[in-house]
């Protein structure tokens, strides 16, 4: 077989995403505000190198079981093989501008574009506060911590390209339609609620050139380098996942507050010193806006939090030789938290003593937006007394603004992984029995979100679980408990 037969095709596709939460590709370095930060192109607005994009779509191929030949492959040294490289070539992904133009290339540093809003936005990101909550109900060590995010409802676009024969030619419609895939995430946070995006009017613009063809050949020459030229010589393409999903979804429809709540950390809001986490967000009429006012979000960081303690105290129910009284206090960290088995195999665990080899969790979070009608609530003073003046306690008086209970006019959606190459450990029945559980908690209202939960706030419940077929094939007679 000749060369030329060998890269005979040329497959095009450029690609814009939207996306729904947050998201951050860590540069590996932190600032004077965060731990942190993104990753930056030339002008300073955050971009997604090329790199990370091919990786997740690598990752997904493996995982729907899709050839990994066009990603190349290391030498084996055994056999004296010198490997292979790539034959998809990923560019970065470049962000839009106010007027849903890349921003491809250098620009002068009194460029308009970049004191509008929504790149000024873009260039700033927003900060998220976190800490990690251990099983004494304190902040564990080293869980307190804060990163730079850039804002929800950023779009971006870059270029996918693969050379080859036959071969490549047929699977290039099974690499695009790994983008249509629900379980794909970009950047870290991704079991935290960053990274989803969508596609955006669901479509990919793509082609698959002939070079032996002079009408293709002369077509593909003249596709732009920049990002930010329009490719005519392209059509749309809806991307539809072909053969299993490998994933479930699981959605509480129906969120409502029975009682005051409050995600804190937003800061301070008129006259109150504590007021729920609000992010402004990018909006698209034709243009991007930055809205106007912030909007209310649940951050799925600390609904995952609460959902893993509840985890893990279900899971350790169901084992009978697992009682914290007959336990010595060293060993009941390791049946708690992050050291309960449950928790580690469905939500993942970073490297320790136990196991060096840390693992992505099966179980999706996001962060959920809420409409703006929901900006509402009252204000609530809290004063601490002095056991023997009976007068207030220096810098124990204190307003916090606490959301009303109503209707939240959203429903969660947790994303369940199946099945995958990386799922290494096997999620046994009590497992499966440990999840539905916490999951009839969070129905019910038994388990609380947010701050102040020991003082009455955070009872948030949902009308049903609705479960997708495959997430029931999961559970068995599990859901039927």
């Amino acid at each position: 077989m000749t060369a030329m037969a060998i890269a005979r095709y040329r497959c095009v596709a450029r690609v814009t995403i939207q996306f729904e939460t947050p998201f951050c590709v860590r540069s590996g370095d932190g600032d004077a505000f965060s731990d942190s930060a993104f990753v930056t192109d030339a002008n300073g607005l955050p971009a997604i190198p090329g790199s990370s994009l091919a990786g997740i779509l690598r990752n997904a191929a493996e995982r729907l079981g899709i050839d990994l030949a066009i990603f190349g492959r290391r030498p084996e040294a055994a056999k004296k093989d010198l490997g292979e490289g790539s034959r998809l070539t990923v560019t970065w992904a470049h962000i839009h501008d106010h007027l849903d133009r890349p921003v491809d290339g250098l620009l002068a540093p009194d460029d308009p574009r970049l004191s509008h809003p929504v790149l000024r936005s873009a260039r700033q990101g927003v900060v998220r506060d976190h800490v990690r909550i251990g099983h004494r109900g304190s902040a564990e060590r080293t869980g307190k911590f804060d990163e730079r995010v850039v804002p929800m409802g950023h779009r971006f676009t870059f270029d996918l390209g693969l050379q080859g024969g036959e071969p490549e030619k047929e699977v290039w419609p099974r690499l695009l339609n790994l983008l249509a895939w629900p379980g794909l995430r970009i950047g870290a946070g991704s079991r935290r609620g960053f990274g989803k995006f969508r596609l955006v009017r669901d479509a990919v613009r793509q082609r698959v050139f002939d070079l032996c063809e002079s009408e293709d050949f002369a077509a593909y020459s003249r596709l732009p380098a920049s990002l930010s030229e329009p490719a005519d010589g392209l059509e749309d393409v809806k991307p539809v996942l072909d053969g299993p999903a490998e994933l479930a979804v699981i959605r509480l429809q129906g969120l409502i507050a029975d009682g005051g709540w409050l995600f804190g950390g937003g800061g301070a809001l008129d006259n109150a010193d504590i007021a729920p986490v609000r992010e402004h967000v990018i909006e698209w009429a034709g243009e991007a806006a930055l809205s106007e006012r912030a909007r209310l979000y649940l951050p799925a960081s600390a609904i995952k939090g609460a959902f893993a303690h509840r985890l893990a105290w279900h899971h350790n129910r169901l084992r009978p030789q697992i009682r914290a009284e007959a336990l010595p206090l060293a060993e009941i960290a390791r049946h708690s938290g992050a050291g309960n088995q449950a928790v580690r195999t469905l939500l993942g665990h970073v490297a320790d003593d136990d196991d060096d080899n840390p693992r992505a969790g099966r179980l999706l979070f996001a962060d959920t937006y809420l409409a703006f009608g929901t900006e509402y609530g009252d204000e609530r003073w809290h004063v601490s007394l002095d056991r023997f003046t009976q007068g207030a306690r220096a810098g124990r008086l204190f307003c916090e603004h606490v959301m009303a209970p109503r209707g939240l006019g959203a429903d969660y959606e947790i994303v369940l992984l199946t099945a995958g190459v990386d799922q290494i450990e096997a999620v046994d029945a009590d497992m499966k029995r440990a999840l539905w559980m916490t999951l009839r908690d969070m129905k019910d209202g038994r388990l609380t979100f947010g701050a102040a939960g020991n003082r009455g706030h955070g009872d948030i419940r949902c009308e049903t679980i609705a479960l997708c077929e495959s997430a029931r094939q999961w559970f068995g007679e599990v859901c039927h408990d």
